[in-house]
């Protein structure tokens, strides 16, 4: 089982050993390996089970004949491995690229030309792997590989090809060598005479127009997710629901338009109580989350429940849902589901502690319900929506006001346990594990964050496409992203359940791929990448990031002369 274990860890990217803080080499044992392995779903305590698992897995892997996703720099070979049993390896295949553009690129190849790199044999057939070179050269963007046999329609295998750019974008300013200065917000914290006791994205706008009369060209944000409106104290920027939406307590309600178009609702805001309610919540020392996030929540249901969209308002909302397709739908699922159990009175901080038929957004007892409420859903639609917009008019103003990069997001390393993210992708997170960190300088003992890590292998399988919308949603409204622990990207501490962050293992990504999406989504949306490479780093990786055009993220207090 030793032997099992340790070569199971290394097919699945589980550090035997890293580099401490210190500099001093640091070993996994085995005990934390198994945890990590089980964590991602092996049968570590049954070796029986396990050999079965493998053996399946082993099967799996032989009878696809490619590979789910491969990525590639523009102007690199379109190297395959194609795996088949032993009596197509002589026919002819035909491939056909379907670019995303439109065009249709094609070809054929024998896959015995090409370079023998594996053999496997079952009871019933021999299989063999060839690396196979294409002659092609595709567009940037996401593609469709198609394999075909001669005389036969129906595809032998599917492959998706992402093309991506060498290096990440840069401002033509910046990549010319200009230096250019922001402050850094939490944008929580900004204060004004006109928002209800936390900062808005009104603010933000304002903050903007200010700095860059100043001479700044970016303004830096804290992480900006979806968090839970129904649990205002869950306020953590860092440990959100979902890195995909929008944390709706930055709406500015008295900007909405819906709320503008209501006679009642303006005079009630204007009303001496409402607004001696609104000046005690921007008095306080500290943000009143429950306070804050009541009021507007209150004020912006009576917006929705009796607002009527004209024409053009309701086509973009409709837009707007249907371009965030399910997740979006999981997000306000999630948010209506977690109102409606507070509002009974129940503990409900996320979907572990719901009855056991909401616990999945795929149950159907989750879409019974969603269809049983669907003012509550769309309600939380809406506040995306709104969101969204007023986020999209910060930018703007950036824009407009001269700004180089603007608007500065950040990209949190995770989500927390009870959150939408892991609700509605269960297959994809672990979370019987967590991610941290090691000991290191700053904490002696590690440590433990408490965010479940995406699955590697589960990310492969879905052909990445988790990241490219997490980067993809990222960087809209803005021209740079900070990535938090960017080190991500290469490798994640992750911590067993019950146990010190010290008993930890570092498991590996893709880095290459991801930084290859990365780099195609930041050239999409024209968003500069900063990366925040503090800690235990790797060596090596900081070269890494700065070919791939990522840029350094360094603390003055930290930097020493030389």
């Amino acid at each position: 089982m030793t032997t099992l274990i340790e070569q199971l860890a290394a097919a699945k990217g589980i550090a035997s050993e890293y580099v401490d803080a210190w500099g001093h080499p640091a070993q996994v044992s085995e005990e934390s390996k198994a945890a990590m392995l089980g964590a991602m779903g092996y049968h570590v305590d049954d070796e029986a089970a396990l050999v079965q698992q493998l053996e399946e897995e082993h099967r799996q892997h032989w009878l696809r004949a490619l590979d789910p996703v491969m990525v590639v720099r523009t102007g690199d070979a379109v190297t395959l491995e194609v795996r088949l049993p032993i009596e197509f390896v002589n026919d002819t295949l035909t491939w056909q690229l379907q670019q995303e553009q439109g065009a249709v690129l094609s070809g054929q190849f024998t896959p015995i030309e090409g370079e023998l790199v594996g053999v496997a044999e079952f009871e019933e057939m021999e299989c063999q792997a060839y690396r196979v070179t294409l002659e092609m050269a595709p567009e940037l963007g996401y593609h469709q590989l198609v394999l075909l046999e001669e005389g036969n329609d129906e595809p032998l295998a599917t492959m998706r090809l992402i093309v991506a750019p060498k290096a990440c974008y840069k401002q033509a300013p910046i990549a010319n060598g200009r230096k250019v200065w922001g402050p850094s917000v939490q944008l929580y914290c900004l204060r004004s005479r006109h928002n209800w006791g936390i900062g808005d994205f009104s603010d933000l706008g304002q903050l903007v127009e200010k700095a860059a009369a100043w001479g700044a060209h970016f303004v830096g944000l804290n992480p900006i997710h979806a968090l839970y409106p129904a649990n205002p104290e869950s306020a953590s920027p860092y440990s959100p629901s979902s890195r995909r939406w929008l944390n709706v307590a930055y709406i500015n309600v008295e900007a909405v338009p819906e709320f503008q178009q209501s006679a009642r609702l303006k005079a009630e805001v204007a009303s001496p109580a409402f607004q001696q309610h609104l000046a005690d919540l921007r008095a306080k020392e500290n943000v009143d989350y429950t306070g804050v996030i009541q009021t507007k929540l209150g004020m912006l249901r009576q917006v929705f429940d009796e607002a009527s969209l004209g024409a053009e308002r309701q086509a973009a909302f409709d837009a707007f849902v249907a371009a965030g397709g399910d997740s979006l739908q999981q997000q306000a699922a999630f948010d209506a589901l977690q109102a409606h159990f507070y509002a009974k009175g129940e503990n409900a901080w996320g979907w572990p502690v719901w009855p056991q038929e909401l616990r999945d957004y795929h149950n159907p007892a989750v879409a019974a319900w969603m269809a049983a409420h669907p003012q509550d859903v769309n309600f939380y639609l809406y506040l995306q929506f709104l969101a969204d917009e007023q986020l999209a008019q910060a930018d703007a103003r950036a824009k407009a006001a001269g700004m180089v990069m603007g608007i500065y997001r950040d990209l949190a390393v995770g989500v927390s346990e009870g959150s939408t993210e892991i609700w509605a992708n269960q297959d994809l997170y672990c979370p019987k594990a967590s991610v941290g960190a090691p000991p290191d300088i700053l904490g002696p003992l590690g440590q433990n964050w408490g965010l479940p890590p995406m699955n590697p292998n589960k990310l492969f399988e879905a052909a990445y496409q988790p990241m490219v919308d997490l980067f993809r949603a990222n960087m809209r409204s803005c021209g740079a992203l900070r990535i938090d622990h960017v080190m991500a990207l290469l490798r994640l501490w992750w911590v067993p359940p019950g146990a010190s962050a010290a008993k930890g293992a570092y498991i590996y990504y893709p880095v290459n791929d991801l930084l290859g999406i990365l780099a195609l989504e930041s050239h999409r949306n024209q968003c500069l990448l900063i990366g925040e490479d503090l800690g235990t780093v790797p060596e090596g990786i900081d070269v890494t990031l700065k070919e791939n055009g990522v840029h350094s993220y360094k603390v003055f207090f930290f930097e020493r002369s030389k």
